[in-house]
């Protein structure tokens, strides 16, 4: 190649800013850049390191040359699994994954040699951190699966799962520190799986210690995120957990905190009303029962103190949201429905609005217009009927094709 050729490349890149090379550097492919070229930019950032602080250039420069020697290491591995040669096979990717730790296919290859080295727990971390990196390659959550259920048949057989078994006989049995004492004895010897805290978490449930069975199901979706059991039982212990903090959490106001709502009620507020009785300045959420306070939802869906549904602002708000959404749907033609009975009550109720329209004009063509006198208030139900017909009329000929897969722009 010609050197002026290459000279006016370097000029180029001079001119480039720090993230632009930093990105040919990184991500660059000797397909788009010529070698000289990594070599270069390579110059001018070690250059610009030292002389330009506030472009905040790394410490180190980008691992393109760890990210190829890790994918040596890689390389070698998978002649080492080949050769059945698993010891090895750990060493490449230990140094793969140390120079590139965002390999996804180090952390693979090395949870296949633990896996066939009998270190399961040690293959499904890799599995996981693989499926974390990558999420998008099946052969990974494949792999955990799998891997999933042989250590659910190792925890089956072992003590630790025979003392949680022991422990949820003594919570049934209603003897909760024996139970915990099994809970003492399972802890010593639990293994780092997911089935593992998730059992633990049951017996934690069962015995009333719903934080501790959060705390327990979330460290077992940690260790396996697809574990589904864990994610289940996790949501019944919240929202156990929030029924427990329903109930204390009355006895845990401040102690000044009635003191600071008397301060704040004025005397016309409270005539007729006063009473030593401090439930009656208790806030509203205190009268609540406990349903009421589980249940999720919008504000106004909820139960009211004295009161249930919703109050009337909410129920105007609600009207209005709905009679607006039809009248929409209406105008836009998309007030469609695929039941042939509403099709048809859509067609009587407009063919009945347009009545007056037919006589009006029946009376002007056979000449008695004096029949008109009676019709004039109901002409206003005739952009209804015309509206409803011509809903029906896209109800039955849609014109587009994602009608007959119901997208969802079916108002019904």
């Amino acid at each position: 190649m010609d050197d002026n050729f290459k000279q006016t490349i370097i000029d180029n890149l001079n001119l480039k800013s720090t993230r632009e090379l930093q990105d040919i550097w990184e991500k660059g492919t000797e397909e788009e850049w010529q070698p000289f070229v990594f070599d270069a930019v390579k110059e001018i950032l070690m250059r610009r390191q030292v002389t330009v602080v506030e472009d905040e250039i790394p410490d180190e420069l980008p691992n393109r040359e760890n990210k190829l020697l890790a994918d040596e290491h890689l390389s070698r591995a998978k002649m080492f699994y080949e050769q059945d040669n698993l010891n090895q096979v750990i060493v490449e990717c230990d140094s793969a994954v140390k120079l590139s730790p965002e390999s996804d296919q180090a952390y693979y290859w090395r949870g296949l040699a633990y896996e066939y080295s009998d270190e399961r727990i040690k293959a499904m971390a890799d599995y996981q951190q693989a499926g974390k990196l990558n999420p998008d390659v099946d052969e990974y959550w494949d792999k955990i699966k799998e891997l999933q259920k042989m250590l659910d048949s190792d925890f089956n057989n072992s003590p630790c799962k025979q003392y949680l078994d022991q422990a949820l006989i003594y919570v049934e049995d209603e003897q909760p520190e024996s139970a915990m004492e099994q809970v003492g004895l399972a802890l010593q010897v639990i293994p780092e799986i997911a089935s593992a805290y998730t059992d633990l978490g049951l017996v934690y449930y069962h015995l009333g210690k719903y934080e501790q069975a959060i705390e327990s199901y979330e460290h077992a979706i940690s260790l396996n995120t697809r574990y589904y059991d864990a994610r289940s039982n996790m949501a019944d212990a919240k929202l156990k957990f929030e029924e427990e903090q329903y109930r204390i959490s009355p006895g845990e106001l401040p102690e000044d905190y009635y003191d600071e709502l008397e301060e704040t009620i004025s005397a016309e507020e409270t005539q007729g009303k006063g009473s030593d009785n401090k439930d009656d300045i208790a806030p509203g959420w205190v009268y609540m029962d406990e349903a009421s306070f589980v249940v999720k939802g919008t504000p106004g869906h909820r139960f009211r103190p004295g009161m249930m549904g919703l109050d009337p602002l909410d129920l105007d708000f609600e009207r209005a949201r709905v009679e607006g959404s039809i009248f929409i749907r209406l105008i836009t033609g998309k007030f469609r429905t695929h039941n042939p009975i509403y099709q048809l009550g859509m067609l009587i109720i407009g063919l009945l609005c347009c009545i007056p329209i037919i006589v009006i004009g029946a009376s002007f063509i056979l000449g008695y217009p004096d029949w008109n006198n009676g019709l004039i208030p109901s002409i206003l139900y005739i952009p209804v009927g015309g509206v409803l017909l011509f809903n029906v009329y896209r109800s039955i000929w849609p014109g587009d094709e994602t009608w007959k897969d119901d997208d969802g722009s079916a108002f019904f």
